[in-house]
């Protein structure tokens, strides 16, 4: 659906989303063309192909394939480049143009491309029948859009589910809306965020990293910004607990940190597929995470210590 976004970039790991495998074996579509080429509409179910008797499947054509075809598919983007999305958003929700319109239970093997967006609209516009899903070891960065959530937007379509989104270890760098939500608006589904490092995102109206209207939760995590001015990180308090924070707006729970300096570095390529926000000697996200619920490994797949993991998708002990 085109929301009139500008521009975005970002480096996908894993995305899993909706249906579970059990309810059909799961298709394959590996995207052999780095070009943005929507799906042959005269292709058969569960086929992806560009053009008729073609080999090549774009992202565009294998998210509109996995879209038609029944049951949790897989998406597999060969690292055979850049992948830059071109066609302008035309106010459609099928993902023929604009944003990648995911609607059905699909899991995006990224490979550590990169995939960009120059093309009036974000990348991903999430609503799957049943919710759910999941997204982890990804950067989302410069994603800019016009009416809510820079990067994603997150809702389910009619008579739908209510299973969460979850994101893990993944990182939010500069993104940026006219309206609310700089990094995620959440409208009608839920999100479950862990170890997520929110930075530098910004808003016009509400929630400089999240539009709160559904129900969020985040722990583990870590909200700063480089921005002096704007609306707060969070349009509603949104921690479980052991988040560190530079404003209070998103801190509700045992463990929160509300904190002046954030202490983090530059966003780079500091190991792993993607750039990531370092955090420096002292921060006070080191071993600020909850203790309980670590996970096994940060953004860049290196190793958290069981019991003492680092807040937010960075671990530097």
């Amino acid at each position: 659906m085109s929301h009139h976004a500008r521009s975005l970039a970002f480096a996908l790991v894993l995305l899993a989303a909706g249906l579970p495998a059990s309810m059909a074996s799961a298709a394959q579509f590996p995207v052999n063309d780095t070009g943005d080429v929507p799906l042959d509409p005269t292709a058969p179910p569960c086929v992806c192909r560009i053009a008729p008797r073609s080999t090549r499947c774009t992202l565009r054509a294998a998210i509109q394939a996995a879209n038609a075809c029944v049951g949790h598919d897989v998406i597999q983007i060969q690292p055979l480049g850049h992948y830059d999305l071109t066609i302008a958003g035309a106010g459609e929700s099928l993902g023929q143009t604009g944003d990648l319109d995911i609607r059905e239970g699909v899991t995006i093997q990224g490979n550590g491309v990169w995939v960009s967006q120059h093309a009036q609209d974000r990348v991903f516009d999430v609503a799957i029948f049943g919710g759910g899903g999941q997204i982890e070891r990804t950067t989302f960065s410069s994603n800019v859009a016009v009416a809510r959530g820079g990067a994603i937007v997150v809702h389910v379509l009619p008579g739908g589910g209510s299973a969460p989104l979850a994101i893990d270890d993944s990182t939010f760098y500069q993104n940026r809306t006219d309206g609310a939500g700089g990094a995620l608006s959440v409208r009608t589904d839920s999100v479950v965020a862990r170890h997520v490092t929110f930075d530098s995102n910004t808003a016009v109206t509400s929630g400089a990293a999240i539009e709160v209207v559904a129900p969020v939760s985040v722990c583990s995590s870590l909200f700063t910004t480089s921005v002096t001015s704007g609306p707060d990180q969070c349009s509603a308090p949104v921690s479980t607990g052991y988040t560190v924070s530079t404003d209070f707006s998103c801190l509700a729970a045992s463990g929160d940190q509300l904190v002046f300096n954030a202490g983090v570095g530059a966003f780079a390529n500091h190991g792993g597929p993607t750039s990531t926000v370092e955090l420096l000697a002292n921060s006070p996200a080191i071993d600020a995470g909850d203790p309980a619920t670590c996970s096994a490994v940060d953004q860049r797949g290196e190793a958290r210590p069981a019991g003492a993991c680092d807040a937010g998708a960075f671990e530097r002990e």
